[in-house]
């Protein structure tokens, strides 16, 4: 949610056919509800080559699938309840369209205000089809109109690499390799697909992240609440909002006559939206611990090889240690988004400039 991140428009075009297909299919069984004993013709009828790849997914109705259950129990629904069927379908399509409305203050998601019959009904069949991105061969080129190539989630997680320079976007730690299956998996729903299932493959709601980003910290948190307008307007968002630009973050000392630091994070024109970062991904708590552990040993851990090769010019004095953390201060700067922890390393450069120069200064001529 720091940094700016967006699927490849051949990669973001593809999943929207999918997103599409997905869509034609739950008008269908919502609004035209088919025979309880709806087959392959009706699907081929009705979703033409989408039809044929779903009917194996589906089955006959003696041979359901637990997809094809879903669908029934869906379709059920809908025949005994038209209105509510009409209000999910607008409710869905509604939330679908949240990347065009991102920043309009009056937008909030409506699939949540839904019955929770709905929503329980919609839940494993928006699933399924991120576990259908997830698993084999994905979706198939020619059944759904694909530009590229079988469409997985390897591979939508792969065309992040080029923009990621290694940065994961959420935390501005390391984003780790995408080169095999497990790493693959570190796919973040930022709106969470266990609870806006219809968002499971949407192509503006998916975003390769760490490891610790996606299976410890955010999991199924969701920074913008329940979706309201006044949650969404306090969130940052990957693609829309970035965060990396508008946060300020700086480090103080935790404990009195310590060197520890504790970093905070803050944003001056909606604080609102840093507090919703911290919430879900407990950055203060990671980074001050991640800047602790170089501290600990030595105060002057993060500016200890820029002073060893500035000896070879003569005697390092305060003003000398500052025009060298300003320095370093400068190439985090330069490199916020393209290297990790730029962030975190930048606040803990600036305390330590205006409060550890002396501290630094003796710890390194002891140690020379």
């Amino acid at each position: 949610m720091l940094h700016k991140r967006s699927l490849p428009r051949s990669v973001s075009r593809d999943l929207s056919r999918v997103l599409i297909a997905k869509l034609r299919l739950l008008k269908w069984i919502l609004l035209t509800p088919p025979p309880a004993t709806f087959a392959k013709g009706d699907l081929i009828k009705d979703l033409g080559d989408v039809g044929n790849w779903l009917f194996p997914r589906i089955r006959k109705p003696t041979k359901r699938t637990a997809f094809g259950k879903a669908l029934d129990t869906l379709r059920n629904h809908a025949v005994t309840d038209p209105p509510g069927a009409n209000n999910c379908y607008a409710a869905v399509v509604h939330d679908i369209g949240f990347h065009r409305h991102w920043g309009n203050p009056g937008f909030g998601m409506r699939f949540q205000n839904l019955d929770s019959k709905w929503q329980d009904a919609l839940k494993p069949i928006g699933e399924q089809f991120y576990h259908w991105l997830a698993l084999g061969d994905g979706f198939c080129k020619h059944r759904f109109g694909l530009i590229g190539n079988n469409l997985t989630r390897r591979q939508v997680m792969e065309s992040f690499h080029a923009q990621s320079h290694g940065v994961c976007g959420y935390c501005d730690g390391p984003a780790g390799e995408s080169s095999d299956d497990r790493e693959a998996n570190d796919c973040d729903h930022f709106f969470p697909k266990s609870q806006w299932p219809h968002l499971a493959i949407h192509p503006h709601n998916l975003f390769r992240v760490c490891k610790g980003c996606n299976s410890t910290w955010k999991l199924d948190n969701t920074p913008m609440g329940d979706g309201s307008a006044q949650g969404i307007g306090g969130t940052y968002h990957p693609e829309f909002l970035p965060g990396a630009g508008l946060v300020e973050v700086i480090a103080e000392c935790a404990v009195p006559g310590s060197r520890r630091l504790s970093i905070n994070i803050d944003d001056p024109i909606k604080p609102r939206r840093a507090a919703s970062l911290d919430g879900s991904l407990k950055l203060r708590e990671r980074w001050s611990n991640q800047v602790n552990e170089r501290l600990d040993a030595s105060v002057s851990e993060l500016v200890s090889d820029a002073i060893f090769s500035r000896r070879r010019e003569g005697h390092v004095s305060e003003e000398k240690l500052r025009e060298i953390i300003d320095d370093l201060l400068f190439r985090e700067t330069e490199k916020l988004g393209q290297r990790p922890y730029c962030l975190r390393y930048a606040a803990a450069l600036r305390f330590q400039r205006d409060n550890h120069i002396a501290e630094i200064l003796a710890e390194e001529r002891g140690a020379g």
